[in-house]
Formats: structure tokens, sequence, C-alpha cells
């Protein structure tokens, strides 16, 4: 009887079907049999074994509406790479996050806008124009042109948030607080994610994408706020009508006004971007400067090479919705004291459409 890999099992294991799993299988059968020795019945015993984890306890395959089988098996193949020694069920659940992450991107058009705090009408005199926020930083006007990118439609959550940093061999954050009944609801992984470094949020969507086989980054403050106004429409929030209508389309009091909620919990803005207007504060890439706006170039400008803060947008459940414009920044330092729910983010990728 042969002896080679290639004819061996062929009788002993029925042909599987081509899914992602079934690609895995066999090079997990491959890397098995290659190490059971030359003894046929060490071979057989060995094909045996995988067939009956494979038949009665392997996890179901991913699968996909938008990914082909042939993209979220190379998913499998870099997750096997990366981490051959974890467990098929967690190794499941970083495929699912990769193919989610990339189901999740909204393409987003390049093109040429005005970005900044323009004019709005003055409530006390509307033959005025009035700047819709008091932060200085912003009110100079300016002319930006993107190249196409995508975003996610949704911020980071805390479940996708929470594996990457158990890969990374960190101790979950607010451990005392998840075992508090009371508190155990902050920290539903539909939620978004709470963050307290800028460069963990940047390592996350990195590790992703190279999960995901395309470069993933956070998005640059221009490509944030040109998402969030819909490719540069002059839309005040980054709503489903670009208008405030508390408990439709933005938190109120009693309706988790205050605290952050499941991702997805209120329309979208016109291009199906969610939680623009409110849920966490979202880290971008850029440095932050008062003055940048006046410097910046106009093609994709990626902020100051340096500076002692970093750049947030957008707005949390707890402010008013004058603090929710989709011109409204915020800077911070880039390392926090502790993990807040106040501070989460979002990936980008300028992969094609």
């Amino acid at each position: 009887m042969a002896n080679s890999e290639g004819n061996f099992c062929s009788g002993l294991i029925p042909t599987l079907p081509e899914t992602p799993l079934s690609g895995n299988i066999r090079i997990r059968i491959r890397k098995s049999i290659k190490q059971s020795g030359d003894f046929q019945l060490r071979s057989i015993f060995t094909c045996l074994a995988l067939l009956t984890i494979w038949g009665c306890s392997s996890p179901p395959p991913v699968t996909s509406n938008t990914l082909s089988d042939k993209e979220i098996q190379s998913i499998y193949q870099r997750v096997e790479n990366t981490y051959p020694d974890i467990s098929a069920d967690k190794e499941r659940e970083v495929v699912k996050l990769a193919v989610r992450a990339l189901e999740n991107m909204v393409y987003v058009e390049g093109g040429t806008f005005q970005m900044g705090d323009w004019v709005i009408e003055c409530q006390w005199d509307k033959s005025q124009g009035c700047r819709m926020d008091m932060d200085t930083s912003n009110d100079h006007v300016h002319e930006v042109k993107l190249s196409s990118f995508s975003i996610s439609k949704y911020e980071t959550t805390m479940g996708d948030f929470d594996l990457y940093r158990e890969l990374q061999g960190k101790e979950p954050y607010r451990e005392d607080w998840r075992e508090s009944e009371e508190l155990a609801d902050l920290f539903h992984p539909r939620k978004p994610a709470w963050t307290k470094d800028w460069q963990e949020t940047q390592d996350y969507c990195q590790w992703v994408g190279e999960f995901a086989g395309v470069e993933m980054d956070l998005p640059t403050e221009a490509q944030w706020e040109y998402a969030a106004r819909s490719r540069g429409r002059w839309l005040i929030w980054a709503t489903d009508n670009g208008e405030i209508d508390p408990g439709r389309n933005f938190p109120k009091d009693g309706d988790g006004f205050g605290e952050t909620q499941k991702v997805g919990s209120y329309p979208p803005n016109p291009l199906g971007i969610y939680d623009m207007a409110a849920n966490s504060k979202e880290w971008v890439s850029d440095w932050y400067s008062e003055t940048y706006y006046s410097e910046s170039p106009i093609k994709d400008p990626t902020g100051p090479s340096s500076a002692d803060k970093k750049v947030l947008r957008g707005g949390f459940n707890g402010v008013s919705p004058d603090s929710s414009f989709t011109v409204s920044r915020t800077a911070l330092p880039p390392n926090q004291k502790e993990y807040t729910r106040l501070l989460g983010f979002r990936c980008t990728t300028r992969a094609p459409k």
C-alpha cells in the first residue's frame, strides 16, 4: 500500500466539502501525519482520530455573505500561523472577528470637502452666521481632498477588544467591576470597548488587519469628519437626518443617557455608519495642534508629526448635543490613568472597494 500522505488517507478520509474549515482541517491532517512517523498503523490511528475530532467536536465553519470560502480559508491560515497552539474554539473566535471586521467596513468614495466649523444660522439673528461651538481650533474652514477608504460601521466592541487583549496575554481591565451584578452590564460584549492608551487602539486595528489580509489603522481626523458628514455634506450631527431627535436617533434622559449603549442602537448616518454623534468619543490617528487647520495640506492630511495630545472625535452619551457636532474636536494625552467607557475607537482601511 502506498505510504505517501497524498494516497494513504484516501479511502479512510472522505472528501471534505470545500469550506474554510475543511481547508484548515487538511492543514492539520498533513501536519499530524508527518509527525506520526512512517508506520502505517500509527498513520491509520492518526487519521481516525482526526476524523473523530472533525466529525464530533470541531466548531462549525465560519461563513460569510460577502467573503468567499477561499478568503475565509486564508484568514484561518493566517490565524493558524500566528497562534498555532490555541484551541479550535478560540481560533474560530479570531477568524470570526476578522471576517466581521471586513463585513462591517463601509466604503467611502473619496472627494473634496470643506473641513471645519462652517457657520450656521443664528437663533437670535438669522442674518448672521454663527460658529457651532466655541473651540477655536476648528474655526478655520479649509479644503481637504481625500482618497477613497473604508471605515467600520461600528465602534470596536468590548467583546472583540477583550479577545485581542486576552491573546496578548493581558488581564481583563476593571475585573472587580465585571464581577459585580450591578455593574456587569457596563461590560456587555456589544458595547463599545473601554480604552486607556491611544497606542493600544492603533495596535488593535493593525492586529485585526493582519488576519483580515488588509492594512487597518485608526481613521485620520479628516477621514472621520468626512465620513461623519456623509462625504462632506453640511450635516451638523452625524445622525440619520443631520438633526437631533432624542430617543429616536440620539440618547435622552432615562434612555441610557450618560451610559454607553450597544453599538448600532440608533439609526446610522446616510452612509450607514453608526454612533458618530454619540456613544463613546473616538480616538483618531492624528496628533493635536490648535493651529493645524490653517497649516494642513489639502491632500490626505494626517495631522502634525508630533505633539503631546491625540485627537478624539464624536460625542459621548452623557453630554449635550452641543458637544456632539460633526466638527467638534477633543484633545487628550495618549496615555490615560484608567480604562474608561468615555473613550472608544473604530478602524479603517484604504483597501479598495
